[in-house]
């Protein structure tokens, strides 16, 4: 898990059966289109809800990976990333250089940092106990493209891990921290579950890209949830 720079303060903090919702410290839903939210506590499926008529555009395409969900996160590209609930951050990549183009926080997001250059691009957005960071790199050719979510403190629930499934936990009665479930997404595999009293670490991967979360539980009882996206492969620009 990234260390958290602090210069101010700072997703979603779950609940059970969470609106990747549940207890959310301070921060309000933000309608970004149809970008999945990074990270954020799983949303149970509506009353009456028809997943059999949901839009075509979600069901998995030929290669099992969902059509509409997955598309923008498995391709390395330039272009707008949506950063979860906190915003949008376009770039491009030109001559072989990286140029910022925009930083777009959604309501209620603060830009605490801001390091641009021609091959490195930093981005740090915060809503209360939450932060978000987006770190882009060019280098010989191969364009890298991280967007990591803290929440700290973090409530036990079940969350959305992005577009590639979703890791519920649990506190037990001696304090330690329980790993519940682990699903994946169709399209993604677990490459990685591990989990013991201070730590669950778990990876899902869809060909580049890669999704990943994790539990810290500190010495104070406390926890906190980091949920990293990472993609990486060759760009010309």
């Amino acid at each position: 898990m990234r260390t958290m720079r602090r210069p101010a303060l700072l997703l979603l903090a779950p609940a059970t059966a969470l609106a990747l919702t549940g207890c959310t410290p301070g921060a309000e839903d933000t309608d970004l289109g149809d970008a999945p939210v990074v990270g954020s506590p799983a949303t149970e499926e509506p009353e009456g809800a028809d997943p059999e008529g949901a839009d075509e555009a979600t069901q998995a395409d030929g290669d099992g990976a969902a059509a509409s969900g997955d598309g923008e996160w498995l391709e390395v590209r330039d272009g707008t990333w949506t950063v979860g609930e906190a915003g949008e951050v376009e770039f491009r990549v030109a001559d072989g250089a990286l140029e910022l183009v925009d930083v777009r926080p959604a309501d209620g997001w603060t830009v605490t940092d801001e390091e641009v250059s021609t091959d490195e691009i930093e981005i740090d957005l915060e809503q209360g106990e939450v932060e978000y960071h987006v770190e882009i790199q060019l280098e010989g050719g191969t364009l890298t493209i991280e967007i990591d979510q803290d929440i700290d403190p973090a409530e036990p629930g079940r969350y959305e891990v992005g577009v590639a499934g979703e890791v519920e936990w649990a506190v037990s009665a001696d304090g330690g921290l329980e790993l519940v479930e682990v699903v994946a997404h169709e399209g993604w595999t677990v490459v990685e579950q591990e989990a013991d009293r201070d730590d669950i670490d778990v990876e899902l991967r869809n060909g580049p890209a890669t999704w990943q979360y994790d539990v810290d539980l500190d010495s104070d009882g406390s926890t906190e949830v980091g949920v990293d996206y990472e993609i990486q492969g060759p760009f010309e620009g």
